[in-house]
């Protein structure tokens, strides 16, 4: 047993000094304030003056220390000096280790180790005393227990309190405890000179440059001054790295370097307490400040700065920004290097600057969040946070930020109110985010893995990296990555170190982890916070999942402790958070390199930039379940959905402001089923967006699309009431209830016939005028020409093409209709259309036909009986009055009233309103536009270019566009051929025949047409296309027929080899023979080829062809050879011409292009074939002409462009609509006569030609 006689002090200790002073200050009060500064040796020797006092026989001495380091530490140094073994009088206590007897009276621990005894015993009844150390440090921990004290010393008076500090505000902390008494005992015992060199950074981008110069001036200085170990403060490792590198780079062979910092291995980390070797330089922390005491330390660097942990209420996170420290820190730091001779601090910064500093580094709690100090508050049941007894009492939105988090966990309700789920909470020994995890992985069956995930996100990661083993650190660590979650990784960690562990002895396991850079010590202090939590889980009952759980519910789990830390990536690497957080993944992590659209994070930390720590992939739809209370709902923009019958409106959900859900269908009725019902009123019911066989309803909209018709009939809105009287109609007699189309198809089932009844509308009720309703007469359904109909439709839709009368005319019978019967309209809109025709003439015309209303009414009384014919079944249109054009009929009776004649081109000038105007829509047998407009004629021509569509007699489709024959595909046409393939004349070709298609009488004209290299008998639609069929058709079947002498003809051809020759820059020899061949039997046999529709003409032909086959074929043969000649000579002379003359050979090689091209003896009739060599005689001319006056040559080149100009423009015209009568081959020979006309007129032409005649052509082209 130990007496006060046993107990020995350090005489050289300052405290020692003042033992009497604070032994009677203990006495006699309940709290005392030690204000020692560094090396007084208050930390050991005050433990002892209580021991000495007799407290350790009351009860228990608490003796708190910030770290668990020190708590160790000290109980050792303390028991060495009182000579008694570690764990007996004296002991200590931190987590997952303690080293207490039951015959310890002094207590060493960390303050959170007292805290959590306040939760098992809040009056401490077995302490006499408790000393809390450090105190200036301020820490969240050490100002709750300094609060709570307070609020239990009246009711424990026998309860001493001691509170030490290297510096410490004595006044604040005084009148905290109402006036304690202070005792300030000095610390050095040598002097400290404080030196300032500052550095003097240009702006930040500098300022890392610049530091670094500053410790490297500052090294070389104390180089210079003498001997002495050197401790430099930095910020962080990064900084640590830096410096370094640096140091290592200028002093290599004169100084060790050892780094010293918070996530260092404990390896690494006890090197900075052996002496010897060479000159140490300590690159540390803040953590060497106060907690750790170097020794050997002379000389200290103070750049001033130190990463300070702030809570930022703004972005809801804790951030770590690099701030200027205090003048209390600046002289804690001062004090490391006055221990064990005279120090000197160089502080690189002003003295001005040091002076103008806060006095006091702001205690932990104003800069943190404070979920864990309230839910242990509420836990104890301390009361309002408010009413707490704080040191400094922290602003409101902090307090108010730490109860959100708590809300965001379910620990807390909406009146701050400690929930069940919150107290589970309270019990763990962990933040309560990683707490909420816990409980959430029970549910979701993965609480072993969950576990093993918290216990290691709540102690320092046990994967190390020293410094100078980083890449081989970072190759050992990779097994362990995964690509989607850092939380995956840790399981990865802990299975393999649990199979190792399990394989290997003790010794050999140390090795694999020191080979793998693993801590062995934290990874033994993972393990035992893993045991202490699952023996938390089980004190709750909590089962553990005795099956592998997979990623999506581990995840689920960890979401729900951290659904403040989400991120949904905005650009590659950055991402939005909540709360407006624009934040990146921190690098070391694989998912930095490929980030994921979602991510959470633990932690989300500000220091160069806003980095989320360990994170993981997540699926947004995780969210809305983690977070369904805290989530916010906004809807809007309803709309009817016809396709699901009810209103749907856009959600978007967001949580904490980040967007999670933009855009979603949600049904409206949930929502708002009033505004739900009212547009199902006004989409479902009186829109008719409902599909619905319900009586009423059918009946409803009938009426109101026979209202519509009328209005679009008569071109008048406004006859139906408006629709506000419609929707009050079902407002007033659909329940509440009915707001979709499932509960108002469910509320019409229960209705009877006198309900039903009530719910029809009636016309007479609908209208506004009654006296306007339009006769059918007027405005028919149908318009019939000869045995067909015709649907008619009406719009009112004035600006719009459609407006007017719209027909639908069946495919197969586009071709047979002329648009003069459509010229008619209908009846009750031709009197306008006469009106508005003769209001558009010319004034000098109109003026012979006023009033305009007389004038029309007498046209219309002409035409009455037969105006109205083609409206009428009984009486179909087929008058050879109404074969004509309606202006040809009114010019007719206007000159038989006024003797004033309208010609066709006056009528032709105006512009008619497009409702006064048919308007045409070709459907197919599905009833699908084809195409539409209001020109018949023109989708006449466009139907022949792009619907080729061929039937067998059944009426099946074949290939579309498979016509091919002799002279050019553009020649496809619609058609309809039997399946019959014919190789000689089988019968006569009847010239029209009638046919019977999907209910439309037609007329058809049969043919012969050569379809993919066979003959077949077809049927056209127009006689225009009989006549581009035919003689191809006819020609391949003469060809069949006489074999044998066209064989006789293909081996006897004129001059071929020659012709060849010649040929040969143009085309092959084979491709010449093929066309000449054809070129010459359709010349001998096709003479007259409209009349061949029987056999005995077809034969009659055949034998005049075979008799001239040769004849045709020398003339053919000697024009082809004086075409080529001269051809050729032309292209020789091309290149004799000279630079003035390149205009001249541009349009001759131009025209030669239209002249001489491979296929052109087929394309080009022999009546202009054998004008060929007088073309190219002429061009021979011209260029020799041209040598001696090239201007004269670029004159007549002016008067042919613009006629050139005009035929290509029709050329492409007839090319893309095959306009069967737009005939424009004549004006293009006048052209070529043109241009001997002007450049070799001596040649001659074949026919009168002029610029004026050319003119005149051209007007009947554009007409």
């Amino acid at each position: 047993m130990l007496n006060s006689n046993d107990i020995i002090y350090p005489p050289d200790l300052p405290v020692v000094a003042e033992r009497e002073r604070i032994l009677a200050a203990i006495d006699n009060n309940q709290v005392i304030i030690i204000a020692g500064e560094t090396g007084s040796g208050k930390t050991t020797q005050l433990p002892k003056m209580c021991l000495e006092l007799g407290y350790g026989k009351k009860g228990l001495i608490g003796h708190t220390q910030p770290r668990r380091i020190a708590a160790r530490s000290v109980a050792e140094r303390i028991a060495e000096e009182l000579k008694v073994p570690a764990g007996t009088l004296v002991g200590y206590q931190i987590r997952f280790h303690e080293q207490l007897s039951a015959k310890t009276e002094l207590k060493l621990m960390t303050d959170g180790i007292l805290l959590a005894e306040i939760q098992r015993d809040p009056s401490l009844k077995k302490y006499s005393a408790i000393i809390i150390d450090e105190a200036h440090e301020r820490s969240l921990n050490i100002d709750f227990l300094l609060g709570y004290l307070k609020r239990l010393l009246p009711k424990r008076p026998d309860l001493k309190l001691i509170i030490t500090s290297a510096t410490i505000d004595t006044v604040k902390f005084s009148q905290h405890f109402l006036q304690a008494p202070v005792i300030e005992v000095t610390g050095r015992s040598y002097p400290v000179e404080v030196r300032y060199r500052p550095f003097h950074q240009q702006d930040e981008m500098d300022q890392d440059n610049e530091l670094q110069q500053g410790v490297l001036n500052a090294m070389h200085e104390i180089l210079l001054d003498g001997p002495g170990d050197v401790l430099i403060f930095l910020s962080g490792e990064r900084d640590i790295r830096e410096t370094s590198d640096l140091l290592l780079k200028h002093f290599s062979r004169k100084i060790q370097i050892l780094p010293l910092y918070a996530r260092l291995s404990v390896a690494d980390q006890s090197k900075v307490f052996k002496t010897g070797g060479l000159r140490r330089v300590v690159l540390a922390t803040n953590v060497a400040e106060t907690s750790l005491t170097v020794p050997g330390i002379c000389y200290v660097i103070d750049p001033g700065y130190a990463r300070i942990s702030r809570y930022s209420h703004r972005h809801k996170v804790q951030r770590l920004p690099i701030e200027k420290i205090s003048q209390a820190s600046a002289n804690q730091r001062a004090g490391r290097c006055g221990r064990v001779a005279p120090g000197v601090c160089i502080r690189l910064y002003e003295e001005d600057d040091f002076n103008n500093r806060d006095e006091f580094t702001e205690p932990e709690i104003m800069r943190t969040n404070l979920a864990s100090v309230i839910l242990k508050m509420l836990a104890v049941g301390l009361g309002k946070i408010e009413e707490f007894p704080f040191i400094d009492m922290p602003e409101q939105s902090f307090i108010n930020d730490g109860f959100r988090l708590l809300t965001e966990l379910a620990a807390v309700n909406n009146d701050r109110q400690l929930t069940r789920l919150g107290r589970k909470l309270s019990q763990f020994p962990i933040d309560p985010r990683l707490s909420r995890m816990l409980l959430a992985a029970e549910q979701l069956g993965c609480l072993a893995e969950v576990l093993v995930i918290v216990s290691a996100l709540s102690i320092q990661d046990p994967r190390e990296r020293p410094l100078e083993y980083r890449q081989k650190a970072d190759e050992a660590h990779v097994r362990f990555e995964d690509k989607k979650s850092d939380y995956s990784a840790i399981l990865n960690l802990w299975n393999f170190v649990r199979e190792q562990q399990q394989a290997l002895s003790n010794s050999q396991f140390r090795k694999m982890c020191r080979s793998n850079f693993i801590s062995w010590l934290r990874l033994r202090e993972w393990q035992d916070l893993y045991k202490q939590l699952k023996g938390s889980v089980a004190e709750l009952k909590l089962s553990i999942n005795p099956a592998e759980a997979n990623y999506d519910s581990i995840h689920q789990a960890l979401l729900t402790g951290l659904l403040s830390f989400i991120g949904n990536q905005s650009e590659r690497s950055e991402y939005n958070g909540s709360h407006n957080k624009r934040f990146h993944i921190m690098p070391g992590t694989p998912l930095f390199k490929h980030p994921p659209k979602w991510i959470m994070a633990a932690e989300i930390v500000e220091t160069t930039k806003l980095y989320a720590r360990r994170v993981a992939t997540i699926e947004v739809q995780w969210l809305e379940k983690a977070a369904k209370p805290l989530l916010k709902f906004s809807h809007s923009d309803p709309y009817w959905s016809k396709k699901q019958a009810r209103v749907l409106g856009h959600e978007k959900v967001s949580l904490y402001g980040l967007v999670i859900i933009p855009d979603r269908r949600v049904a409206w009725a949930k929502i708002s089923p009033l505004e739900s019902r009212k547009i199902f009123i006004e989409q479902g019911l009186v829109a008719g967006e409902l599909t619905s066989k319900v009586e009423f309803v059918r009946h409803n909209l009938q009426l109101l699309s026979n209202i519509e018709d009328m209005e679009d009939k008569i071109r008048k809105r406004g006859i139906l009431l408006d629709e506000t009287t419609l929707v009050e109609f079902y407002e007033e007699r659909l329940p509440l209830k009915v707001n979709d189309g499932q509960s108002f198809t469910a509320w019409a089932k229960t209705l009877k016939q006198v309900d039903i009844d009530h719910l029809k509308m009636s016309q007479q009720a609908l209208l506004k005028d009654t006296t306007i309703v339009p006769q059918d007469q007027a405005f028919p359904s149908f318009l019939y020409l000869g045995d067909n109909k015709f649907a008619l439709t009406y719009q009112f839709n004035p600006g719009k093409e459609q407006d007017g009368v719209t027909v639908s005319i069946p495919q197969a019978a586009l071709h047979q209709l002329k648009s003069e019967p459509f010229e008619y309209l209908v009846p009750g809109l031709l009197q306008e259309k006469i009106v508005t025709m003769l209001k558009l003439l010319p004034k000098s015309l109109r003026r012979n036909f006023v009033p305009v209303p007389e004038y029309a009414q007498a046209c219309l009384q002409s035409l009455a009986g037969e105006a109205g014919a083609c409206y009428s079944e009984q009486s179909p249109f087929m008058t050879d009055s109404h074969s004509a054009s309606l202006v040809s009929q009114i010019s007719r009776q206007l000159l038989s009233m006024t003797g004033i004649r309208v010609n066709k081109e006056q009528w032709q000038a105006i512009v008619l309103p497009d409702h006064l105007k048919m308007y045409f829509r070709v459907i197919d047998q599905r009833d699908q536009v084809i195409c539409e407009g209001n020109d018949l004629e023109k989708l006449q021509q466009n139907m022949n270019a792009t619907a080729v569509e061929l039937f067998d007699q059944k009426s099946k489709l074949v290939d579309k566009g498979s016509i091919d024959n002799l002279t050019s595909k553009r020649q496809a046409s619609s058609i309809e051929q039997s399946g019959t393939i014919i190789e000689r004349w089988e019968t006569d070709i009847e010239e029209v025949v009638e046919r019977t298609r999907d209910g439309l009488r037609l007329q058809l004209y049969p043919a012969l047409a050569l379809i993919e290299g066979h003959i077949r008998l077809v049927e056209c639609h127009t006689p225009e296309q009989v006549q581009r069929l035919m003689p191809a058709a006819l020609c391949e079947l003469f060809r069949k027929v006489r074999s044998v002498d066209v064989k006789y003809l293909s081996h006897h051809l004129p001059e071929i080899n020659r012709l060849c020759l010649m040929y040969s820059v143009i085309d092959t020899c084979d491709n010449l023979k093929e066309e000449m061949l054809i070129a010459i039997t359709q010349e001998s046999f096709l003479h007259d080829h409209q009349k061949i529709r029987t056999q005995k003409v077809f034969d009659d032909a055949c034998e005049k062809g075979v008799s001239c086959l040769m004849e045709v074929a020398n003339q053919f043969s000697r024009v082809l050879k004086q075409t080529l000649t001269l051809y050729n000579q032309i292209q020789v002379e091309f290149d004799q011409q000279v630079s003035s003359a390149q205009t001249t050979v541009e349009d001759i090689e131009q025209q030669l292009e239209w002249l001489v091209y491979p296929g052109f003896l087929l394309e080009t009739p022999w009546e202009q074939l054998q004008y060929y060599p007088r073309y190219l005689q002429a061009i021979m001319y011209r260029l020799d002409k041209v040598k001696n006056n090239p201007g004269r040559d670029q004159m007549q080149i002016n008067l042919v462009l613009p006629w050139q100009d005009h035929y290509y423009s029709v050329a492409e015209l007839e090319y893309q609509t095959l306009n069967e009568e737009l005939n424009i081959d004549r004006f293009r020979w006048m052209i070529e006569e043109y241009r001997v006309s002007l450049f070799a007129q001596h040649l001659k032409t074949a026919q009168p030609i002029s610029d004026k005649r050319l003119a005149q052509q051209w007007k009947k082209l554009s007409a």
